[in-house]
Formats: structure tokens, C-alpha cells, sequence
């Protein structure tokens, strides 16, 4: 019979245990500026590209360069995110809408009761017409869906204007007789 020759594979070489070396190579760079235009954290967009955050931020720390590459890859996925949002704006009111309510909120954000509450408890009703309007607004509201009809009972409650304030043909009986009184 005859010997066998023994065969030895050769093992991949292996590295100690811990964490893994990342560098940021061109490749890992460029890899990570992609998934940043798409969209993606710096942060995320390091790790898919396998670099851990140490490395990252330590890159960071050293190549301003680096940093400013970011900043431009976030605003070209801005500028992308915004021309889809943009598009939509002709076949759907919402997309407009979002937009008005996040570039400028302070004239555009949703009003909920609680901001009504606020404003209701803070600005003294000092007219018939006043509160009147008051009335309106919260009716409006309520049938908008912004606060419920328990909220416009206790809001009126507050206002003074009516006790048993429970159904929406009882509120709009209300207003035709300040709109008549008006």
C-alpha cells in the first residue's frame, strides 16, 4: 500500500481579537461620501462602509477637508430630498404643505388645542365680537379634527360663553346667534 501524502491547508491569516483595524482608505471615503448624497448619517454611512466610528471621527479630527466633503455631500442629498418633495407639489396639496410648515413653522406649523387652550386662557375676551370669533375659531377647529369636542366644551367653559356645550348642532346654534348679535 502506498503512504498517503498529508495535505495541509494553508490558514488565512488571522488577526488578535478585538475590534477590527479600519483605515479610511479612498475607497471606504468615497464609499461613505455615496451613502451620505443618498441620504444616510455620516455616522451610518462610515459603519456600512465598514470604517468604525473611532476612525471616522478620528479622520475627521485631522482632514478639515474631510469635513467640509460632508457638508457637501449632505446638502446635494437636501437638495435631492427637496426637488422630489417638489415635484409632488402639483399633484398632491400635502407635499406644499409640509414644506410651508417645516422651512417656515412659525407662520405655517399645524395649530393644535393646546395652542388654542394657551391663547384662549392668556388674551381676555373683552367684546361680544371677540368672543364671537374666539367661538368660530375653536367650532372650526374641533370640526377639523385639531381638538376634540371635550377640549371645545372646556375652552367655551373657560370663555364663559356656554355650560352645556356637547353637540356640533348646539355649537352652530351658538354662532348664529352671536353672528346675529354681531
Amino acid at each position: 500500500m502506498a503512504a498517503r501524502k498529508k495535505t495541509t491547508a494553508k490558514k488565512a491569516p488571522t488577526r488578535g481579537r478585538g475590534r477590527p483595524v479600519t483605515e479610511m482608505t479612498p475607497e471606504n471615503i468615497e464609499a461613505i461620501m455615496r451613502s451620505i448624497r443618498l441620504g444616510l448619517h455620516p455616522q451610518s454611512a462610515a459603519m456600512a462602509a465598514g470604517v468604525s466610528v473611532g476612525a471616522f471621527k478620528a479622520h475627521k479630527s485631522r482632514h478639515p477637508d474631510f469635513v467640509a466633503k460632508i457638508k457637501e455631500a449632505e446638502n446635494e442629498a437636501q437638495k435631492s430630498y427637496i426637488s422630489r418633495l417638489i415635484s409632488h407639489t402639483d399633484k398632491q396639496w400635502t407635499a406644499c404643505a409640509w414644506i410651508l410648515e417645516r422651512r417656515w413653522p412659525e407662520l405655517w406649523r399645524k395649530r393644535d388645542g393646546e395652542d388654542m387652550q394657551k391663547r384662549i386662557k392668556s388674551e381676555p375676551v373683552k367684546s361680544q365680537k371677540d368672543m364671537h370669533t374666539a367661538l368660530v375659531e375653536m367650532v372650526n377647529a374641533a370640526i377639523a379634527g385639531k381638538i376634540t369636542f371635550k377640549q371645545l366644551k372646556d375652552m367655551a367653559q373657560s370663555l364663559g360663553i356656554a355650560s352645556d356645550i356637547s353637540e356640533r348642532a348646539d355649537l352652530e346654534e351658538r354662532i348664529k346667534k352671536l353672528e346675529g348679535n354681531g
